[in-house]
């Protein structure tokens, strides 16, 4: 170090040197804001602003290299030669071309450190190919400890600056950056001075067609100028670029504020780079547990310690990375502990992240319940109603519902219904008999009434019935089904007959009883005074019945009776034979010749009930 200040302080113009650091600080300010602007585009912008900031950059090295190499005064004439010269200033670019494009185009973790090490790289290829220009009358003798010592010092500034610029683009971390990249080149230039000792004297040609330091001297002034003008371009370009992009953020930021879902968006390495305020509000997170950069890990133990994450971390970080490994969407819906619902959808991107919407959907789902309850509800109702119930749609006259009382009625079951006409399932009569009214209906469009008629039906016999069918009407006034109601009497009218049966008929015998007797002898009567004919009436019972009963039971005694009445029945020939008493039976014959057709029954009458009687 002792050589390094002893070279800055007896061979070197004062002057010169600050010149050089502040044409080394402008070239600095320019390459951090180029850089950003780079950083900040896509496609051919990005890589045409990537270039700028090289060719700044790398034109701030050289200027500063040979700005302090007029500054150096070795005390003896001194030239450069002109194709070194040029390659060490194309080295200077293109080697900061490519630290640069590391910088910008390679993985975040470990890009920005190992471009700004290729751009200390650069800075030493250039300066000893610029030291290698030179052309003097003497020797340099170089210390290998100071060359190395220049070199780590180049390209460590020079990571730490790219590092610290990639690392935010406020105006506090670009002066800094330019800070170190300005230290990587002014400390790697005075300490590769250092490390070279003159020896005069030495036969050492000087190329009469070499530069003077007066033609470096204009390039310099060229360059610097140029260095200048670019800087201005550079902050006029970020100003202006920032104040739209600032304006924009603006918007954005209230776009995504104002949206009723949380929203967060990952890069490729896990990392959150946009969120909302609805996002933080949704799961109540710490406002200081959620930051950029911050891994899906870490939002989700933000959630747990808010109490708004109800699952495994682990595996749900492990089925959406298996997701978006495989391109897909991973969409789960979350209920919380305070009840509300989310539904949460990560959508992957095209550059290897992801964008995740949070929106709570509990009023929604809630809702959907409710319909879902009320449809079970009318559902039930509907297929509970005992009366069967058909629905088809208009034009075609297919059956869309019926429940589970018009499938008792028809002896079909729905599944075999559904979707088919009544031509496709009923007799070709009832078939025939259901479109007309159907037709009729739509065109009347008013409620219609069939009283009792029969109605045919697949598998369930014949039914007498009564229907009541009305259109139900679509959105645009125009009939959109047909709605049916059936009102089985079938079983009403069977049951009205056997009560008719029952009042003017034994329930034991099954013969008609006193009333149906009383009936019949009015009309026989009646018939015999118009007919001026006559006929003979037959009263019957059974001597000892009641010690039948007595003896052996009532049971015998009923079987008795009924044995007894089969007989006098068949016996009886058509004569109206009724059971008007316990053991008492009466027959009244046709009209006709009498006492013959008397006597004809009277005889058969007593065959009947001469045999024994074998009751089981």
């Amino acid at each position: 170090m002792i050589r390094v200040f002893n070279s800055l302080g007896t061979e070197h113009d004062w002057r010169l040197v600050v010149l050089a650091g502040i044409v080394c600080f402008l070239a600095s300010v320019a390459a951090a804001n180029l850089f950003h602007r780079s950083r900040a585009l896509q496609g051919r912008a990005r890589a045409g602003w990537l270039l700028t900031a090289s060719v700044a950059t790398g034109a701030g090295i050289w200027a500063t290299h040979f700005i302090a190499m007029l500054a150096f005064d070795p005390g003896i004439p001194i030239a450069f030669d002109i194709f070194l010269t040029i390659c060490s200033f194309l080295i200077a670019i293109a080697v900061t071309s490519a630290g640069l494009a590391i910088a910008v185009y390679g993985k975040p973790r470990w890009s920005s450190a190992a471009g700004g090490a290729v751009v200390g790289g650069g800075i030493a290829c250039m300066h000893y190919t610029g030291i290698a220009a030179m052309q003097m009358s003497g020797e340099i003798i170089w210390a290998t400890d100071l060359v190395v010592a220049s070199i780590i010092l180049g390209i460590v500034l020079g990571a730490a600056a790219l590092v610290l610029a990639a690392r935010g683009e406020s105006r506090n971390y670009r002066y800094a950056a330019a800070g170190l990249l300005t230290l990587a080149i002014v400390s790697h230039h005075f300490t590769a001075m250092g490390a070279a000792s003159l020896i005069p004297g030495t036969a050492q040609a000087i190329d009469p067609h070499g530069l003077s330091p007066v033609a470096p001297s204009l390039a310099i002034a060229a360059i610097a100028a140029s260095i200048l003008g670019m800087c201005m371009i550079g902050a006029w370009s970020d100003r202006s670029t920032r104040e739209k992009i600032n304006e924009q953020n603006l918007r954005l930021d209230g776009a995504l504020n104002n949206m009723i879902q949380g929203l967060c968006m990952f890069d490729a390495d896990n990392r959150l780079v946009v969120w909302n305020e609805r996002y933080r509000e949704m799961y109540r997170i710490d406002p200081n547990r959620i930051w950029l950069g911050c891994t899906i890990r870490d939002l989700l133990d933000a959630r747990i310690a808010a109490g708004t994450f109800p699952l495994d971390p682990g595996r749900y970080d492990a089925d959406l990375r298996a997701a978006l490994k495989q391109g897909s969407a991973f969409t789960l819906n979350i209920e919380l502990k305070d009840g509300r619902i989310i539904a949460v959808v990560n959508q992957p991107t095209k550059d290897g992240g992801w964008v995740a919407t949070h929106e709570d959907i509990t009023e929604r789902k809630q809702a959907e319940r409710e319909l879902e309850r009320t449809r079970s509800f009318l559902n039930m109702i509907v297929e509970n109603v005992p009366a069967p119930i058909f629905v088809k749609d208009l034009p075609n006259l297919r059956y869309l519902l019926l429940n589970r009382s018009a499938e008792e009625f028809l002896g079909v079951k729905r599944e075999a219904l559904l979707g088919m006409t009544a031509s496709e399932v009923m007799p070709k009569r009832t078939a025939e008999a259901i479109d007309a009214e159907d037709l009729k209906l739509v065109e009347s469009r008013q409620t219609v009434f069939v009283d009792e008629h029969a109605f045919v039906t697949p598998n369930n016999g014949t039914r007498v019935i009564t229907s009541t069918q009305l259109p139900v009407m679509g959105p645009d006034g125009k009939p959109q089904y047909v709605l049916s109601v059936f009102r089985d009497l079938t079983m009403r009218k069977r049951h009205e007959q056997r009560i008719e049966h029952m009042t003017h008929h034994d329930s034991l015998t099954d013969l008609p009883n006193r009333a149906a007797f009383n009936s019949c002898i009015a009309a026989t009567i009646e018939l015999a005074a118009v007919s001026k004919e006559s006929f003979a009436v037959f009263c019957i019972d059974l001597d000892r019945f009641k010690a039948v009963n007595d003896v052996f039971g009532h049971a015998v005694g009923d079987s008795l009776l009924s044995e007894v009445a089969r007989r006098l029945e068949s016996a009886c020939q058509g004569a109206f034979l009724a059971r008007v008493g316990g053991d008492e039976f009466t027959i009244i014959t046709p009209t006709g010749p009498q006492p013959a057709t008397a006597e004809a029954l009277a005889e058969r009458l007593g065959a009947a009930t001469a045999t024994r009687c074998e009751l089981g």
